[in-house]
């Protein structure tokens, strides 16, 4: 399936295949922009493909209900917040309680990858 809106030159969601299965939880991450929310607009059917379909149980979605369809499906969307906390205890996602702490907090954003952006900060 591909998508582009009407005030776009190149497709926003281009060769899209995807597979939910019963019962299953899925998340969707990505960058800004990336077409995360523009796919779950498709999925619910408040936009059709340029080309391609969506199927739900081998049945093309434009043949369902669309209530129907809209009440099967929960969407949770994550609210962008922003808290006044220091990245440690964001990471920790309570209070520091001391170096060995502050280590793990160090180890996560290595693993992360986050390391030497935090590292390059004024305050660290």
């Amino acid at each position: 399936m591909s998508f582009k809106y009407n005030s776009s030159t190149d497709d926003i969601l281009k060769n899209i295949s995807l597979t939910i299965n019963k019962g299953e939880k899925i998340a969707l991450v990505g960058k800004n922009g990336a077409g995360k929310s523009t796919l779950v607009k498709l999925i619910l059917r408040l936009y059709d493909p340029q080309s391609g379909a969506l199927y739900f149980d081998d049945e093309n979605n434009k043949s369902l209900d669309v209530d129907s369809l809209r009440n099967e499906i929960a969407i949770v969307y994550q609210d962008f917040q922003s808290f006044a906390f220091s990245i440690g205890e964001n990471v920790l996602t309570r209070e520091l309680n001391g170096s060995k702490d502050e280590l793990a907090i160090w180890e996560t954003l290595k693993s992360s990858g986050l390391y030497s952006k935090i590292e390059n900060l004024p305050d660290k």
